[in-house]
């Protein structure tokens, strides 16, 4: 099986060069240099061009005969590059995703648009049905905001290794916690309480470790190349919910809502996902357009899930705190277009559903209450993400 790499066309050299390569191979195997029979060199190969002619190559790096961009190369003869193979040279850019013998290593600096998100948890009541419900009180926190930084990698012919990392640009988030009780539910199921609130990140980052490797090239003569992944991701949101409007309270909309202005609730929460996928990799080249790079990715992950919120206002020294399993889904599409052999430029875009039950923990040292239950507890999370990057390969 070859090894993985985007297939493009040789860089010209110039002839020079190429007779000083021949002259080396001819000495290393003991032949003199003096004559070009003895490089195995015709005069009409060794010839230079004439004004309006090109200098055509072969993969060895040898000059051939003159070939106009579409014609058809005949097969080369094996000499270290692999099977004979039938090439067709065309015009276009000498950039190219080949990759040396050796390791490459790159650098990112990402930005992120996190669009359209949320992360939620709700709880149902101590008291399974009939005498109890879920669910009893249900938050939103909205998660749209801008974040930067940085991703750096190692890639091989055959495989790569990679790490994310990425904080938010500012501290405003956009949109506002909403804050639903059922207490109790009305007859069709609706909310009895509603209450919002704006945001503020007090910490948040985004972690993501990647290894890949190359498991078929070109499988059936397609163009694309399969790539199985595994990793590790990991989010961390830091939120103070500030500036409460209590829209309805007791079943009833308020005209004019009871206001606070000032900080609330201080959210924590906290995913770690142990992931497993794929990759379907292809690069398209076209005429005189540099190369463009696609890559497609899915992934299932196992996630724990731990939040806690530490309510201000209320009395005593309130806590709820939530410990979750689940599972999670990611899909992502990647676009990368060389501008320079070691630059490019990139766009991503992701969608991350997070989906997991387990255990609800209420505790209030001051009040005397410290309980536990697992009756309608889930924890969620829904996320788009557009992310555009710079890369530079060392």
């Amino acid at each position: 099986m070859r090894a993985c790499r985007s297939h493009s066309g040789w860089p010209l050299r110039p002839a020079w060069a190429a007779i000083a390569w021949g002259v080396f191979a001819a000495s290393s195997a003991g032949q003199s240099w003096e004559s070009p029979s003895a490089l195995g060199l015709s005069a009409s190969n060794t010839a230079l061009p004439t004004a309006g002619q090109e200098m055509p190559i072969d993969p060895r790096g040898l000059p051939s005969e003159v070939v106009r961009p579409g014609d058809t190369v005949a097969p080369w003869a094996s000499s270290g590059f692999g099977q004979a193979s039938t090439e067709t040279r065309r015009p276009g850019s000498i950039l190219s995703f080949e990759k040396p013998e050796g390791p490459v290593f790159y650098l990112d600096y990402r930005t992120r648009a996190v669009s359209d998100s949320h992360t939620s948890y709700e709880f149902g009541t101590p008291d399974v049905p009939p005498d109890g419900w879920t669910p009893l009180s249900r938050l939103v926190f909205p998660l749209d905001s801008f974040w930067h930084g940085v991703e750096a990698g190692l890639e091989g012919s055959s495989w790569a290794v990679r790490v994310e990392w990425l904080t938010p640009m500012q501290r405003r988030i956009q949109g506002d916690l909403e804050d639903y009780d059922w207490y109790p539910p009305n007859a069709d199921g609706s909310f009895t309480d509603l209450g919002v609130a704006r945001q503020r990140w007090t910490d948040a980052q985004m972690l993501d470790l990647e290894a890949e490797f190359c498991l078929l090239d070109r499988p059936l003569g397609l163009p694309f190349s399969a790539w199985p992944v595994g990793g590790f991701r990991w989010q961390r949101f830091g939120i103070m919910t500030y500036d409460v409007f209590q829209l309805k309270y007791e079943n009833v909309w308020d005209p004019e809502p009871w206001s606070y202005y000032g900080d609330v609730i201080a959210f924590k929460q906290q995913y770690y996902t142990g992931y497993v996928g794929a990759q379907i990799r292809s690069t398209i080249e076209h005429g005189c357009l540099p190369p463009l790079r696609l890559t497609l990715q899915g992934d299932w992950g196992w996630v724990d899930g731990f939040n806690v919120d530490h309510h201000l206002l209320r009395e005593g020294d309130r806590y709820t705190k939530e410990s979750t399993h689940g599972d999670s889904w990611h899909t992502a599409l990647v676009a990368e277009m060389l501008v320079r052999q070691r630059l490019s430029l990139g766009f991503e875009v992701d969608y991350l559903q997070i989906r997991t039950k387990g255990r609800h923990h209420l505790i209030n040292v001051p009040e005397g209450v410290d309980m536990m239950w697992d009756h309608g507890v889930r924890a969620w999370s829904d996320q788009t993400w557009l992310t555009a990057f710079v890369r530079l390969r060392i």
